[in-house]
């Protein structure tokens, strides 16, 4: 099975509103969660099968403004990794790959959500922002 959920929200560590993390967390990481175990039974049963689950480059290094972004990404990278050993220990027919993908033109900035308060941070209106991710 392949997970690939993913938003985006441009927002300051310090300002971000709780509604919107838990809007990126519900998405970004507890979507993977929930694919993984609905089908990952199923993976067992049939004596074969691969979890991949998609991070980002983001999930490996952090950049202003994409903190919860990165904390998302960084959650489904550590939740693979462990699932990997546990399955491994297991001896279970299945495995689990974390993918970190870099820039992939999709509609994700578009989509997201853009905490305007980064604009004195940044220097950048939203637009502009929303142009050059």
């Amino acid at each position: 099975i392949f997970n690939n959920a993913g938003v985006s929200l441009a927002a300051s560590a310090e300002t971000a509103r709780l509604a919107d993390l838990e809007w990126i967390v519900g998405i970004n990481f507890w979507g993977v969660v929930h694919g993984t175990q609905a089908f990952l039974p199923h993976l067992r049963a049939s004596g074969d099968g691969h979890v991949v689950n998609t991070s980002s480059l983001f999930g490996l290094v952090a950049m202003p403004t994409q903190s919860a972004y990165n904390a998302t990404k960084f959650a489904v990278r550590g939740f693979t990794e462990a699932l990997r050993m546990e399955l491994e220990l297991d001896g279970a027919p299945v495995s689990a790959t974390c993918v970190h993908p870099g820039g992939v033109a999709t509609n994700i900035v578009d989509a997201g959500r853009v905490d305007t308060s980064i604009h004195a941070l940044t220097g950048q209106d939203e637009a502009t922002h929303r142009r050059q991710a």
